[in-house]
């Protein structure tokens, strides 16, 4: 029987045909890709999967490199997922192998690095802050990781606008994040019914867990706080 499977990256062989994975690329060792690459191409029958159940198969480049059959992710292998890979031997046999992505990172180096505006006094009409990262972050957490405390060190609500679809920029390092404009323009109902986001002369302090995990999975290195005092502006004539 010429079929085979790895399971966990444990290499078997069926008539010298084997798939191995190194370095992030897939590899069929032992068969002779000859001189031409299939009228419907490499991935007609050499093809790499995430995961389970019914997906589509990676995106990616194939070659002919020392004689195998070689492909390319596009995109880096995974920390926790698992890969099958599907070949279609000699005389249409199926050589299948199963691999778990690289081994999960758990060094810490990720940090706050700024959060702007960076001044300790800050307007009563503060729309935004702007925290930097010193590597991209993973999404869905904010909420959960941003506080604003009071000087009594008591977590306020509702100062910051929860969006859903929260505002990073393309790299995943700089996340907008907004106080509630409703809660700024005075004569309108949040304005009137909460008062400001932050009030003439009160302390505040910024808080972001060290709990909140970077793009690797990895925690934060340390937490980070950044204390504020609000004034409000003097209106200019004629304003």
């Amino acid at each position: 029987m010429v079929a085979i499977t790895l399971f966990l990256g444990v290499t078997a062989t069926a008539q010298d045909v084997a798939i191995q994975l190194e370095e992030g690329v897939f590899k069929v060792a032992g068969w002779n890709p000859g001189p031409g690459e299939p009228a419907q191409g490499w991935s007609s029958i050499f093809r790499i999967y995430s995961g389970s159940g019914d997906v589509p198969a990676l995106v990616g480049t194939y070659a002919v490199e020392g004689g195998s059959l070689v492909f390319h992710p596009r995109f880096p292998l995974v920390a926790g997922v698992r890969y099958r890979a599907v070949f279609q031997g000699p005389q249409g046999k199926l050589v299948q192998a199963t691999f778990e992505g690289p081994p999960r990172e758990t060094i810490s180096t990720t940090r706050v690095l700024h959060v702007y505006p960076s001044t300790d006094v800050l307007p009563s009409n503060t729309l935004k802050l702007y925290i930097y990262f010193s590597a991209p972050m993973s999404r869905g957490e904010a909420w959960q990781r941003i506080h604003l405390l009071d000087e009594n060190a008591k977590p306020l609500k509702f100062e910051f606008v929860e969006i859903q679809q929260e505002l990073w920029d393309p790299q995943n390092t700089r996340l907008t994040v907004l106080f509630d404009p409703g809660r700024i323009k005075r004569g309108v109902l949040p304005e009137m019914q909460l008062g400001p986001p932050i009030v003439e002369g009160m302390h505040y302090t910024l808080v972001i867990d060290r709990e909140w995990k970077d793009a690797r999975g990895v925690q934060l290195q340390q937490g980070f706080s950044k204390s504020f005092r609000e004034f409000r502006p003097i209106p200019r004539l004629g304003a």
